[in-house]
């Protein structure tokens, strides 16, 4: 429901409840891909919880289990239930370490209240957003869900990449100028702070240069 290579684009108002409607409409599937979106990153735990919207099937990946490789498929009951043992077969499908993985990282998000503390955290970031965009009119558009945050320059973000990685900071740039931020969901909100900081001063930097 989010691009997230493409630049973290969130979908506009009505886009996500138009293409179920028109699933309804012709009987079809709507999937969501929530590899990078699921799993609390938008302080729900799906992303199309954050935009109230319900697909049919939901793939999820990556932040699964944790760092260890694994992906599941949900479904709705409806559609689960027309799915037989082996007509959704996989090659590694069941891995036991894959599946202790997953279930220890459910675990740990609801334990420690990670979906709540991401929508916390998501809020400091977009207190610094907003300092960030008054500071610097090259800044084009600010797109976030909960900590999925897509910062759009007029201008190339690479060295803006490599002046934050010299002070200590990993950041990524997608679409040649988004910076796109993804911290770990248990980020605190002094590592926030300082981030911030350090990502500010290196965007203000560079667009006085460019």
């Amino acid at each position: 429901p989010i691009q997230g290579e493409g630049g973290v684009n969130l979908p506009s108002e009505g886009f996500l409840n138009g293409l179920r409607e028109l699933a309804n409409e012709h009987e079809l599937l709507l999937i969501f891909d929530e590899v990078q979106t699921g799993c609390g990153r938008t302080g729900h735990w799906f992303a199309h919880q954050f935009f109230d919207v319900q697909p049919d099937i939901v793939t999820l990946a990556k932040s699964l289990c944790g760092g260890i490789a694994g992906g599941a498929m949900l479904a709705s009951t409806e559609i689960a239930s027309s799915l037989r043992p082996g007509m959704h077969a996989t090659t590694f499908g069941g891995n036991p370490i894959a599946a202790a993985a997953g279930i220890a990282m459910i675990e740990t998000i609801e334990e420690d209240g990670l979906i709540e503390h991401t929508q916390e955290a998501a809020q400091r970031f977009s207190e610094h957003l907003s300092d960030l965009q008054e500071s610097c009119p090259r800044v084009r558009e600010v797109r976030q869900a909960g900590v999925m945050i897509g910062i759009e320059l007029e201008f190339p973000g690479a060295d803006v990449v490599a002046n934050c990685l010299n002070e200590g900071l990993l950041i990524n740039c997608t679409q040649n100028n988004v910076i796109r931020i993804l911290p770990a969901m248990n980020i605190s909100l002094e590592q926030i702070d300082a981030g911030m900081q350090i990502l500010s001063e290196a965007i203000i930097k560079q667009a006085a240069a460019t």
